[in-house]
């Protein structure tokens, strides 16, 4: 396990301290001298983060003379401090390169051999003894890959690409120059990174790698001398040799403001220092490095940004001989022979600046003269944003801040490398190389998107398609109805939906042969209306029943045919919702409707119900969808007859669905869906449909309220034989209209339409045959729906799709007789003992006042025979009722034979 350490000088070789020892800076150099540097390694107590620094106890450098400088030849160092300072730059860009190597190439092998050709190639170019390098014995590289919870993982598998990466070089024993044969210690630097990789597709079919990295510990200062060698008196008299007396660099024009300085962005960061700027140039004194002279004659270049405003830091950018180099310290070395000095908002030394400086360096006869620009150096373009960003978070935004902003602005680069980290964490199928920029939340050049450029020219051929989704009973066929009539003086429509008995589902084939055919339409319509004036073909698909988003917005793309796949684009995606519909049992929803609202594959969710004023359904609903989907559009049109000129537009937008957010979006939520490597999520509960056909009409009372009744009798467990939406085409008993019906059964809404006849199909002409088409094909002439009745004898044929929970065909069948004329039931014949109570009482009632038989007589209660018999009824009752079973029994063998005579047609018999 790694532990925190500071070791100075000669104590930097043991990379260990007991407890008990006594350091002792001044006696741990060579000889008991003071040590020249000091080593430390810092370790996170929370974390696996880990960073190994060497610092050193001297400037350094000395300051270019007042005499003047003289051109110095390149030379091996001549000091042990500048053997040390030398190497330990090198050791620095030796551990860059290794990172950079490992995460272009995921191979430790490869960031040793980088690391070690680095360090040997700079070493020669330094000068530096060759013992420094040769030897393996000298030089130890480290790499690992730690967990969360410190735990080593191997470094070149692909479970450590999210993990911590740690890496170091340190060199030891090295040699004095100035003390032959004694050793000064060690050099040390690590850091801490994270990379991030993906997979990119590239147009030649060729799989490339999209790499970023993140130093985590970089904001640890690498490089730092503290100038303990150098009194303050010594200081300020360097400083007033230049600023007093004769004035060697001129007139003195700011004297002494605080201001901060920049030379390496990679060796130091911005540090606070007095400044003082003269004619003829520069002095800055710092405490740890001491002093700096920028002699005016040295400069090749002199800039200065002001930013965009009053609230900007302003910055003076100075490019400088690379003679100066030598009376320099270190960290104002860099490759563009740069320095950056930054002045920030209000201070004293912004406004000596602009008063003071600004106007005789302008005019001055000496070169080079200032120069205002617009834009801030490429090189200190990153620390200028960072220093820009700080100011916004520690000034202007007094309110607490939050800790990803706070990060940000010590890390610059944290806000880029989130961004890459985060598709690359979830996403570990393929990229396309077009939607790159987009998912990295990059611009896209011109020359990433020649479609831009030439949008004129391909708008006349490219057939922009609008997909409406929905759950059956969403309103979504109406919406589609509305939309063709209100943009057909602009466009020429062609609708592709299954037909109305068709219980399939979604099919990519059907699609993709119906796209290929409205293609080939499209480039025989353009030939004739090549002048001009052509409508402009648009595609409406109708996501039919449950139907994944994913998958036919894949079916689309993903055309087999190249020439089809460059003429279409999708244009927007709508989702239909019903908020009466959305809920089964209490807050489940209905399969996949959440799916067709998820981030990324939908523009638009158009609310169907509950549009005219405020209702609970729509507020839940509404902010149901918004969890799943935050950026959305919301759009109320009750039973999708839309009226807004701005809904219209969205829902026929030509280009919402590319836009970068919803390209991003798609591949992170749903990574590998270009390639077809998605896999469609399970359905809960399993919904089918089952089409019945049948050919007799219904009786429209009898379906009413069988219809009304179908909410009562749903079960919220089980759930098996539910019907939660109707749909069809049927004639009722009391009128020759054909109908569309449809029912659903949440929601309790009934549309009855009448359906426009099919025509009678005319034969094909023998010199030109017209095959039939598939299921789902395009017809091109105007607007057409893909979609017509059963066909019969009669060209007319009923059905209705139930939607439903395990339903069986026995079932619906009878569900369906119930609505239709009955068949009669012949009846039986009547005798005295199937009469009633009432009946007798009537007949009684009737015949009491007939003429009685000899030897009876009725004494105004009873009849009373001579005999002495009595009785409550008239004595020849049974005559009576004889009489009135014979007459009653003529009627009903009357009606059954007309029964038996009487040919009754079932429901499901076709007579034709």
């Amino acid at each position: 396990m790694k532990t925190p350490f500071v070791l100075f000088g000669q104590q930097s070789s043991t990379q260990k301290l007991q407890n008990d020892d006594q350091v002792v800076i001044a006696s741990s150099g060579v000889n008991a001298t003071a040590a020249k540097h000091m080593v430390c390694q810092a370790i996170s107590p929370r974390s696996p983060l880990a960073c190994a620094r060497t610092y050193f106890l001297s400037g350094g450098h000395t300051p270019l003379p007042v005499t003047g400088a003289t051109v110095q030849a390149p030379r091996p160092p001549k000091t042990d401090q500048e053997l040390l300072s030398r190497l330990y730059v090198v050791v620095i860009d030796a551990v860059l390169m290794a990172i950079q190597a490992y995460v272009e190439s995921n191979s430790f092998t490869e960031a040793y051999t980088v690391a070690m050709d680095t360090l040997k190639t700079e070493c020669k170019e330094k000068l530096l003894p060759a013992s420094l390098y040769s030897s393996r014995d000298v030089v130890e590289f480290t790499m690992e890959c730690l967990d969360h919870h410190g735990n080593s993982i191997p470094i070149d598998t692909a479970q450590s690409t999210s993990f911590i990466k740690s890496i170091g070089l340190r060199v030891k024993n090295i040699g004095s120059l100035e003390h032959s044969g004694s050793n000064l210690g060690s050099v040390v630097f690590a850091e801490s990174f994270l990379d991030s990789r993906l997979i990119v597709a590239n147009p030649d079919e060729r799989k490339s790698f999209d790499t970023q990295h993140l130093i985590i510990t970089s904001r640890i200062p690498r490089y730092i001398t503290w100038a303990g060698d150098i009194q303050k008196e010594a200081q300020s008299e360097v400083v007033q040799a230049f600023t007093k007396g004769s004035l060697p660099f001129g007139k003195v024009l700011v004297d002494g403001e605080t201001a901060l300085i920049l030379g390496s962005s990679k060796l130091s960061a911005v540090h606070e220092g007095t400044m003082y700027i003269c004619e003829r140039g520069i002095i800055f004194n710092q405490a740890r490095h001491g002093v700096v002279v920028f002699p005016k004659s040295h400069f090749e270049d002199l800039q200065f940004y002001d930013g965009e405003s009053s609230g900007s830091t302003g910055i003076l950018v100075v490019t400088y001989r690379r003679s100066l180099c030598h009376y320099l310290p270190t960290e104002c070395h860099n490759a563009e022979d740069m320095v950056m000095f930054a002045f920030s908002p209000r201070t004293k030394i912004r406004k000596a600046f602009y008063s003071d400086v600004l106007s005789p360096w302008q005019n001055s006869s000496e070169a080079p003269p200032l120069k205002l620009v617009d834009k801030v150096p490429d090189y200190y373009a990153a620390t200028y944003n960072e220093l820009q960003l700080k100011y916004d978070t520690d000034y202007k935004l007094k309110a607490a801040s939050k800790p990803l902003h706070t990060a940000m602005a010590h890390l610059p680069e944290l806000e880029r490398f989130v961004d890459h980290f985060s598709a690359s964490s979830v996403c570990q199928s393929p990229i396309p190389y077009t939607d790159l920029p987009a998912v990295l939340r990059q611009s896209v050049s011109h020359e990433a998107a020649p479609e831009t450029n030439g949008e004129s020219s391909q708008s006349n051929t490219e057939v922009v398609i609008t997909i409406v989704t929905g759950v059956p009973g969403s309103h979504k066929d109406n919406l589609c109805k509305i939309l063709t009539n209100m943009a057909k003086e602009q466009s020429r429509w062609v609708t592709l939906k299954p037909p109305l008995d068709s219980t399939e589902g979604f099919t990519a084939e059907s699609v993709q042969s119906s796209l290929t055919k409205v293609i080939a339409a499209t480039k025989k319509k353009g030939i004739r209306a090549a002048i001009g004036g052509r409508k402009k073909m648009r595609v409406l698909v109708v996501v039919p029943g449950y139907a994944d988003t994913v998958q036919v917005v894949h079916a689309i793309t993903s055309h087999p045919d190249p020439d089809v796949a460059k003429q279409i684009r999708i244009g927007a995606v709508t989702a239909c919702v019903d908020p009466r519909n959305t809920f089964m049992v209490n807050r489940m929803t209905q399969p996949r409707l959440l799916d067709q609202c998820m981030q990324g594959w939908v523009n638009n969710v158009l609310f169907t119900s509950s549009a005219s004023g405020p209702d609970r359904d729509l507020q839940v609903t509404q902010e149901l969808i918004r969890r799943v989907n935050p950026q959305v559009a919301f759009i109320l049109a009750n039973n999708g007859e839309i009226t807004r000129s701005g809904d219209i537009e969205m829902i026929l937008s030509e280009t919402a669905f590319m836009t970068p957010d919803l390209v991003r979006a798609r591949h992170l939520i749903t990574p590998g869906w270009w390639l077809g490597a998605m896999s469609s999520l399970s359905m809960y509960p399993s919904l089918h449909e089952v089409c019945i056909k049948f050919y007799q009409p219904l009786e429209k009372n009898k379906l009413m309220a069988k219809l009304r009744n179908l909410k009562t009798s749903l079960c919220a467990r089980p759930m098996k034989g539910n019907i939660y939406c109707i749909r069809g085409r049927t004639k009722f008993t009391d009128s020759d209209q054909l109908m569309e019906v449809q029912y659903v059964t949440l929601s309790q809404h009934l549309n009855l339409t009448a359906a426009l006849e099919s025509p009678s199909a005319r034969p094909p002409a023998p010199t030109s045959p017209k095959h039939p088409q598939p299921p789902g094909s395009a017809a091109t002439n105007g607007s057409s729906v893909m979609n017509g009745p059963n066909g019969d004898n009669n060209g007319v044929g009923y059905c209705f799709v139930f939607t439903g929970c395990e339903l069986k065909e026995t079932d619906l069948k009878e569900w369906l007789r119930a609505c239709a004329k009955q068949k009669p039931v012949k009846k039986e014949l009547r005798t005295k003992a199937t009469m009633s109570k009432q009946e007798l009482q009537k007949l009684q009632t009737k015949h009491h006042l007939e003429p009685l038989p000899q030897g009876w007589f009725y004494n105004g209660h009873q009849y009373v025979s001579l005999g002495g018999d009595r009785s409550n009824q008239h004595p020849e009752m049974d005559k009576f009722i004889s009489d009135y079973l014979e007459t009653v029994n003529a009627a009903v063998k009357l009606y059954n034979n007309k029964v038996d005579n009487e040919e009754f047609v079932d429901l499901f018999q076709n007579v034709h």
